[in-house]
């Protein structure tokens, strides 16, 4: 593939250079002439290969590696995930661990990987041992594997601008547990905030920050080769990437514009993308967890009875078909003769009305001429006077007529008027006789209160069954039709009702299939919770209580069967089980929502947890097994916290302090990813403010150590 002049200069300056992250890559390409977007580099990173390395003083730069290192097939990655049992290094090696018999096809296929750290792999039975060129490069070769191993699906980057407090930040998030931290107030929030609108949670124009016009937040994502997220992009018609590239504006009159890859998409094509790669959990998730109507579902997303639901929701939706079907013909009996007796009084009122469709407008006319009788009747009298009264208009024509009828033979000129003149008179007595018929019309015999008492009905008519006469005689066609329907019901209803109660009784009895395998379901999933908790220092009794099952007269049919569920719980020993909604403190539904998680996340697949201040109402030892936790979810997906506990902070594999200050007279919010001085430094603060002293540093360093060697453990 060639490549642009940008890509080459980012080359050139990686080569001279130690850049460490994205923004730094950024600025130097500004300074040598390049504009660039966040979602720029990272293709370009991607498109280069590029990949962050670690030297033996423990600073990361960029370098570059083959592209076969991302092109890897599917299939090749999952049998080195599922053979791979553990690895660890020593001095220039990589020891490989894996299941017995198996290490020659993954030895193979790390061959394959053809890292440019590796000099070569050597297999035994169920070992493999990578020989790095260096210490270092064991290291960087220990980082390729677990990112093959655990890490291809991730957050890679989010690009902030003109969120709340931020003006512009780039956080470019790493492998494991990232731990984001910072003073109340300072702005932690800000970060889920601006996630969930890239996600394409509903967009807020009070998120875009004051003075500005608008707002903008990009997600950088690194996807699995069979990631699921990558069949919703072809269900989509987008084109399959493992770098996705999320991005969403919004403006002060409350238009947002989403792109999934700088194509064009609904917020909701967006938000169904996203589902499948992040699942944040805040305070709101907490209230959620209070409510008994969200615990049944969560059993149903911890055990789906797929095979059951498809069958339920089959049946109810005919069952509900068929009672749309009874409605037709008037539901019960009663029903029916009730229906059949309006039936029958809308289309006698109809037929007895013996409408006509011309007749409106000859009413319309009727009613106009008798308004006007007087002015008619006079120009009519005074009409016939002046034509065949005395010397009217008649008798003078006929004296014209006898006077050219002498002299019709003396030349063609005074026979074309002789005709003229006949053609004439027969005219004036034709209007003549005209005038008379309207003299004596029976039009005038109607009365006008007949007329309106007509035309009333005809508007009543029009009110109740249709604007036109057209729509009312579509009308009382289909009502004599379901007239005669109904009228002939008596064995359509009897097959219905049948078809009605046999559904009944096996929706009845897939509700129940459903209700033993959510309950057998529930006591599997209280022993994991039960298990979950107590490594959260909670010796809690946990159980999903039912609701006795109604029997088959007394069942709604429902898709969703007829279980009634609520989570109850006893957080000391001695005490009853109660609703969990009534007796759980917030350190213990933080604890409860972090251990659902651990149980869930292997289910849901989904790649990035993101926690919102997970350590609510929680500290001392309590904070150290939550952290510890959090840690062991971290090496299945990648957790992103928003904590105050030094306990989670100490944990973390990368850490960032969340700032805010005052700039050029404007309070802004800064990130800032945290090197190992400042981890210490902030776990410190954590511990005991910013004035704790030289012990606090002693004690952070301690935090650190401890929190390294449970992770060494987990490896």
């Amino acid at each position: 593939m060639s490549r642009s002049k940008r890509q080459s200069k980012i080359l050139e300056i990686i080569s001279s250079k130690e850049i460490e992250t994205q923004d730094e890559l950024v600025s130097e390409l500004s300074k040598c002439g390049f504009n660039v977007t966040q979602a720029t580099i990272s293709r370009d990173i991607k498109e280069l290969g590029l990949i962050k390395a670690t030297s033996d003083q423990g600073v990361s730069r960029y370098v570059t590696v083959k592209s076969v290192d991302y092109i890897i097939s599917s299939k090749l990655i999952t049998l080195f995930r599922e053979a791979v049992v553990s690895f660890t290094t020593a001095r220039n090696l990589v020891i490989v661990k894996t299941l017995s018999g198996c290490s020659t096809n993954v030895g193979m296929v790390i061959e394959q990987f053809k890292y440019p750290e590796m000099i070569g792999c050597v297999s035994g039975y169920d070992t493999i041992l990578m020989v790095g060129m260096t210490d270092a490069g064991a290291g960087t070769l220990r980082k390729r594997l677990n990112l093959k191993l655990f890490w291809v699906e991730m957050l890679r980057n989010l690009f902030i601008k003109n969120i709340a407090l931020i003006s512009s930040q780039n956080i470019e998030f790493e492998n494991g547990l990232c731990v984001l931290s910072g003073e109340t107030g300072a702005g932690k929030s800000i970060i889920v905030d601006a996630l969930s609108f890239v996600l394409g949670e509903r967009a807020d124009k009070n998120l875009i920050k004051y003075g500005e016009e608008t707002a903008f937040v990009e997600a950088a994502f690194e996807l699995e080769p069979d990631s699921r997220a990558l069949e919703v992009l072809d269900e989509m018609g987008f084109e399959r990437d493992t770098a996705l590239i999320l991005s969403r504006s919004l403006n002060r009159n409350g238009k947002s514009e989403s792109r999934i890859n700088g194509r064009l998409c609904a917020a909701g094509m967006l938000k169904g993308l996203t589902a499948l790669l992040v699942d944040i959990f805040g305070q709101s998730e907490h209230l959620g967890l209070l409510k008994p109507e969200n615990h049944l579902k969560i059993i149903d997303g911890y055990a789906p009875a797929e095979n059951i639901r498809e069958k339920l929701t089959s049946a109810c939706a005919e069952y509900k078909a068929v009672e749309k079907e009874l409605e037709k013909f008037g539901g019960s009996d009663e029903q029916r003769e009730r229906i059949l007796d309006i039936l029958s009084f809308q289309i006698n009122e109809i037929e007895s009305a013996g409408l006509d469709e011309e007749e409106e407008t000859r009413l319309l006319e009727k009613k106009k001429k008798l308004l006007n009788f007087e002015k008619i009747s006079s120009a009519v009298g005074g009409a016939l006077v002046a034509l065949d009264g005395e010397n009217g208009v008649l008798e003078r024509i006929a004296e014209a007529v006898q006077c050219f009828a002498g002299i019709s033979s003396l030349g063609e000129d005074f026979a074309a008027v002789s005709d003229r003149l006949d053609a004439l008179r027969y005219e004036a007595e034709d209007i003549v006789s005209t005038i008379e018929d309207m003299s004596s019309d029976d039009e005038f015999d109607e009365t006008l209160d007949s007329i309106e008492e007509r035309l009333d009905r005809i508007k009543s008519l029009k009110k109740k069954y249709g604007a036109t006469f057209a729509d009312i005689f579509t009308f009382l066609k289909n009502a004599k039709e379901q007239y005669d329907t109904l009228s002939d019901s008596a064995r359509i209803t009897e097959k219905l009702n049948a078809r009605k109660s046999a559904l009944k009784t096996e929706i009845y009895s897939l509700s129940d299939g459903l209700s033993k395998h959510r309950r057998e379901a529930a006591e599997r999933f209280a022993e994991e919770v039960v298990g979950q908790l107590r490594e959260l220092g909670m010796k809690t009794t946990f159980a999903a209580q039912f609701e006795k099952a109604p029997s088959e007269e007394e069942f709604s049919p429902n898709a969703n069967g007829f279980d009634r569920m609520e989570f109850m719980l006893s957080a000391n020993a001695g005490e009853p089980l109660k609703p969990m909604s009534k007796v759980a403190s917030g350190g213990e539904m933080s604890r409860f929502m972090l251990a659902l998680k651990n149980i869930t996340a292997a289910i849901e697949k989904i790649p990035t947890m993101v926690f919102d201040e997970i350590d609510t109402g929680i500290s001392g030892n309590v904070a150290q097994m939550v952290a510890k936790k959090l840690a062991q979810a971290s090496k299945k997906e990648q957790c992103i916290v928003i904590t105050h506990l030094p306990q989670i902070a100490a944990m973390s594999d990368a850490g960032y302090l969340i700032e805010k200050r005052e700039l050029n007279g404007r309070t802004v919010t800064e990130v800032t990813r945290l090197d190992t001085d400042a981890k210490v430094g902030e776990i410190s603060r954590l511990i005991g403010g910013a004035e704790i002293g030289a012990y606090g540093g002693l004690h952070a360093r301690e935090m650190i150590d401890w929190a390294e060697n449970f992770k060494k453990g987990l490896l």
